[in-house]
């Protein structure tokens, strides 16, 4: 099938026309849109070589009877080559040898890869069949073992085109890799095509083309073109593929991803024995990318902008995108690893690090998903495989890893296990109610971590112990009960849970409340994995009112967007709810300061403020706990008024725990906010300052000040800028400002009155040009000898607005 039968064809068609063929659910309408350009040109035109070679065009062109060369191809010149009026030869100065035109010798191999193509084989052979070649091509078939008519149409079109196709039948199924590295063997081509059996080819000169560059270019090793990616099983549009790329390439651009599709390749092959594990990773995927770079290293890439021929994605491909990235990495991601690995090497690794990076990627996406079902022995695969992966990743997971036993499965599965103990701490008071529910869901938790409950019931006078005890008996070797007979407080009673905490992750689950999904755990286990800076997780509320039957998703919860939240978003808000949604790491809870379990106003909002001064807060945005709020409860049962009061006790108390203030609220929108410290000057003096920032040229300060060692009350407050290149003040005195929260927590060690606070909001009359310190002082301006207390804060102007720094 080549010029001879070229010579045939083009008698029965005197004009070439698209030729489409028909593909089941495919629309044929919206394809023929994507196929730009001329596709049904012999060769993607080359203007210089037309011109060169058709003296009259040029001629045409110089004199303005034409605008282009192009112009006379489209037009006339196409039509005149199909018909012989005009020589082929005047636009091909490729010189082909003898054996490349002999009858007998074969220029390109086409190789297709078939299972279960009945739907699609036929689009696939019209298009291999109407290639138009100056040369001999052969087409090499294997099919994987298809149980549906994959082969009986094969054989069909075998029997109405004998000598042209070669059917290679597989007895067991070989798997995409082992099909195509049997094919190979097959090939007697100088160049390679590929087109799987459910893709198909749109231009009957695509195989021209491509041999008509390669044989011009002989640099380039890979040619390529554009494609219709036809989505067959969703209502996206189709798209001509690769979109982002054309012209040249090469390896590098190829190695950061994959944009060549199979159906559209044509290689200057470079393994006339057929891939072997000599030279082919048998074991790597995807097999397509990893053939494209094996050639990439040896030549550069051509993609053209010809559309030729037709992707078909769908719920049964290979790659299919209906189905979810983990889905893939779990059916290939072993064998993508292998892909990664092979490449590291070459070019003296200068690839190293990004392929590894891509290793590290796969590697913790599927030990992530073992770890988090529990399937052991598909994680002891993976590490045991990839050893050297294995210890990067699950160290930075936190686990010893010369702690891991990679003996044998059970030594594995029992190490892992041994560093993945959740200690659960359970807090109760007259929860007779509740506790038996509490329990339950603690006992439902499954995932890959050893459970351990610590039980402290803080002296209930019902039935709480009697139930708690019945447990115990049920499971003596999870539950461990604390002194029931002993009333320490709510604090003190989590303290002494907490020193009999024997795991790495501590849960708290209190006694009113439960988790009403079993992978809670799991899931923030999972969540503190995957974030080593994290040092505690918390997962969206559900909250139950028991008086109204009524469950409701904590609201403020829902709004929120970050998985990751820091040290001054829990300070600004409560918004973790409350214990029982909570998991940490055990040395966070063992570095929590020692005076929170005897603040008498110390509560959970406070205790996780302190957690995450160590680390990160993970949330996971799912319903896993419900937080029940009932008559009784030690929260819930306040009224407004109390609550309120017991918040604002616990900001304030806030200030006994941290020497830099982190601005609690916030002046106005768009107002920069910085924290001070807290300072005490040789004459006594204290000031605290709860903001201060910027908003457009308005200044704006609040706090308060005092002396320690006097009961003098400071009338005259005093905001001071100095100027920063000669010392000199200016001078701002600051409004008097009632403060009834700082008087009525320090009154115990303070004679104070509500004249402490001050504020100040303003314009600023200062020198654009200059930098001043900030500093605040007590007395008359003219006062000699003025002790100013310096904020730490300069303020300057950028960017035309006043800046803090």
């Amino acid at each position: 099938m080549f010029l001879r039968q070229l010579l045939n064809k083009i008698v029965k068609n005197t004009i070439i026309k698209e030729c489409i063929p028909e593909s089941k659910n495919a629309s044929n309408d919206k394809i023929r849109l994507g196929i730009k350009k001329f596709h049904d040109n012999y060769e993607p035109f080359d203007e210089n070589v037309y011109l060169n070679r058709n003296e009259d065009v040029r001629k045409a062109v110089e004199n303005g009877t034409i605008s282009s060369a192009f112009e006379h191809f489209k037009t006339v010149g196409r039509l005149e080559i199909i018909n012989g009026t005009r020589n082929w030869e005047q636009i091909n100065d490729i010189n082909y040898s003898e054996d490349d035109f002999s009858s007998d010798n074969v220029l390109v191999s086409i190789i297709c890869r078939t299972y279960n193509h009945e739907d699609y084989i036929r689009s696939a052979l019209e298009g291999f069949l109407m290639q138009k070649t100056k040369f001999k091509f052969e087409i090499l078939i294997g099919d994987d073992v298809s149980t549906d008519n994959t082969v009986k149409i094969i054989e069909e079109y075998q029997r109405n085109n004998p000598g042209e196709i070669s059917l290679f039948k597989n007895s067991v199924n070989l798997g995409p890799v082992g099909n195509l590295a049997k094919i190979s063997q097959k090939i007697s081509g100088k160049y390679v095509a590929i087109c799987e059996g459910d893709d198909y080819w749109t231009d009957e000169y695509k195989l021209q083309k491509q041999v008509n560059f390669l044989e011009r270019n002989k640099n380039f090793s890979v040619c390529c073109h554009k494609v219709v990616v036809n989505h067959l099983d969703s209502r996206k549009a189709n798209e001509i593929m690769p979109s982002n790329i054309s012209g040249v390439a090469g390896f590098e651009s190829l190695i950061n991803g994959n944009f060549i599709y199979m159906n559209s390749v044509m290689y200057r092959w470079r393994f006339p024995g057929g891939l072997n594990k000599d030279n082919f990773n048998l074991e790597a995927m995807p097999a397509d990318w990893q053939l494209h770079l094996l050639h990439a290293e040896v030549g550069k890439i051509r993609i053209l902008d010809d559309v030729m021929g037709v992707y078909n994605r769908h719920e049964n491909g290979i790659w299919s995108l209906s189905n979810s990235p983990i889905e893939l990495h779990l059916k290939y991601g072993i064998s993508e690893i292998e892909f990664f690995k092979t490449f590291e090497n070459t070019f003296g690794g200068i690839y190293s690090q990004m392929l590894m990076r891509k290793s590290l990627y796969v590697f913790s996406l599927l030990s992530n998903h073992y770890l988090d079902n529990e399937m052991f022995e598909e994680l002891y695969t993976l590490c045991t495989r990839f050893p050297d992966i294995f210890k990067d990743v699950f160290s930075n997971y936190g686990f010893n890893v010369n702690d891991i036993d990679t003996s044998d499965l059970n030594g594995f599965k029992n190490s892992i296990l041994d560093q993945c103990v959740i200690s659960v701490v359970v807090t109760s008071y007259n929860h007779e109610n509740y506790i038996h529910q509490a329990l339950e869901s603690i006992l439902s938790q499954r995932g890959s971590f050893r459970l351990e409950i610590i039980i402290g019931d803080d002296a209930s006078t019902d039935k709480t112990s009697e139930i708690i005890m019945s447990f115990k008996e049920r499971h003596p070797e999870i539950i461990k009960v604390m002194d029931p007979d002993v009333n320490l407080g709510v604090r003190k009673n989590l303290q002494r849970c907490f020193n009999n905490c024997t795991g790495r992750f501590v849960a708290i689950c209190e006694g009113d409340d439960y988790w009403n999904n079993n992978g809670k755990l799991s899931k923030q286990l999972s969540s503190l994995r995957n974030n080593s800076d994290a040092s505690m997780s918390f997962n969206w509320l559900m909250l139950y009112y028991e008086s109204e039957g009524k469950y409701t998703p904590h609201p403020q919860q829902e709004r929120l967007q970050a998985r990751v939240l820091k040290f001054d978003d829990i300070v600004r808000s409560p918004i973790i709810g409350n214990f029982s949604a909570c998991l940490y790491k055990k040395e966070a809870i063992d570095s929590i300061d020692k005076r929170y379990y005897d603040d008498p106003i110390a509560f959970d909002w406070l205790f996780n403020v302190l957690i995450a001064k160590q680390g990160d807060i993970c949330f996971v945005k799912e319903l896993l706990s419900v937080y029940r709020i009932h008559d009784k409860g030690l929260w819930s049962s306040n009224n407004p008024k109390v609550m309120q009061d017991k918040i604002r006790k616990t900001q304030e108390n806030f200030f006994n725990y941290f020497e830099r203030i982190e601005a609690i609220s916030h002046i106005r929108p768009k107002v920069e906010l910085f924290a001070s410290k807290f300072r005490i000057s040789d004459n006594g003096l204290k000031f605290n300052i709860d903001r201060i920032g910027t908003s457009a040229d308005e200044f704006n300060i609040a706090g308060w000040m005092f002396k320690d060692r006097s009961s003098d009350n400071f009338v005259e407050k005093n905001l001071a800028f100095i100027d920063e290149s000669d010392g000199r003040l200016i001078i701002v005195p600051l409004s008097q400002k009632e403060r009834k929260d700082v008087v009525n927590y320090f009154s115990s060690k303070y004679k104070l009155n509500e004249s402490c606070g001050f504020s100040y909001t303003g314009k600023l009359g200062l020198d654009k040009f200059k930098c001043y310190d900030l500093a605040l002082f007590c007395g008359e301006k003219n006062q000699k000898n003025i002790i100013l207390q310096k904020i730490g804060t300069k303020i300057m102007f950028v960017k035309n607005k006043w800046t803090l720094s």
